[in-house]
């Protein structure tokens, strides 16, 4: 195979070839700092990963289930596609999980979230429980898990109490 010999038509030379100017270092830097711009401006956006606050609005028992209410809300520039909230813990089965549409969250949109647990063993209910997850999708169609609340309410110091200790205080006594 031959390689193709490009000459202008004019003169009969052929162009040289483009070559950077300037030191190796300042290409190098140039480019890590297009890289950090780039990174820095995506994480603003929501890209690569969503952007969500949760503010757990109120909860409520009825015999061994317990209702937690949370409003997720997108705090980016871009729109999140909500996949799930919440996850049973041991001691704790998630029953159900209500959603008010849209599941599609745009920039600056919230939604109710209804999550109801059922109480299956309150020995088994850890005291610091990982915090409720919540699950979307970005644009870029990258799945994550965002942690949600990890308390429902303070104690008298103004010390936060966990959310399975909120939530299941009236069942386990």
């Amino acid at each position: 195979m031959t390689d193709l010999d490009v000459r202008d038509p004019d003169t009969g030379v052929a162009p040289a070839a483009w070559r950077p100017r300037g030191h190796p270092f300042r290409w190098a830097l140039a480019a890590v700092v297009a890289a950090t711009a780039a990174s820095a401006a995506s994480l603003w956006f929501g890209a690569l990963t969503p952007r969500l606050s949760s503010a757990a609005g109120m909860w409520a028992g009825e015999g061994a289930e317990a209702r937690l209410d949370l409003t997720v809300t997108n705090d980016a520039h871009a729109g999140v596609r909500l996949t799930g909230v919440g996850e049973s813990v041991p001691g704790l089965a998630l029953v159900r999980t209500t959603v008010t549409m849209p599941v599609v969250l745009r920039p600056g949109e919230g939604v109710a979230v209804t999550l109801t647990y059922r109480v299956t063993d309150c020995a088994r209910i850890p005291h610091r429980p990982p915090a409720i997850p919540v699950r979307a999708t970005t644009v870029l169609g990258i799945h994550r898990t965002v942690a949600g609340p990890a308390s429902l309410t303070t104690d008298d110091n103004g010390a936060p109490v966990q959310w399975t200790a909120d939530l299941t205080q009236w069942a386990c006594r």
